[in-house]
């Protein structure tokens, strides 16, 4: 359901199913509500959050995957803070 709404350009009802799937454990619908609050939404502190979660358990290519997702994440949060002071 979700893929189909985010086909279709519903990102807020897709990311609210990705949001539910991923309380219940789903990794899969973890890594689609990173990316859509990174470059969607633009709530860079939650994509980290989900981010480092997934990371916990992420081995090999999706460790490596994971990890450059979450510097880019923090790198933005950083220039984000910077441009603020």
């Amino acid at each position: 359901m979700a893929p189909r709404r985010k086909r279709f350009g519903d990102r807020e009802e897709a990311a609210a199913l990705w949001s539910r799937l991923w309380a219940l454990g789903d990794r899969t619908s973890g890594l689609e509500l990173t990316m859509h609050l990174e470059h969607h939404a633009r709530d860079l502190a939650a994509a980290g959050e989900v981010a480092r979660a997934l990371l916990v358990r992420a081995r090999g290519e999706e460790r490596i995957a994971l990890e450059h997702r979450l510097g880019r994440i923090e790198r933005k949060l950083r220039a984000r803070l910077g441009s603020l002071e």
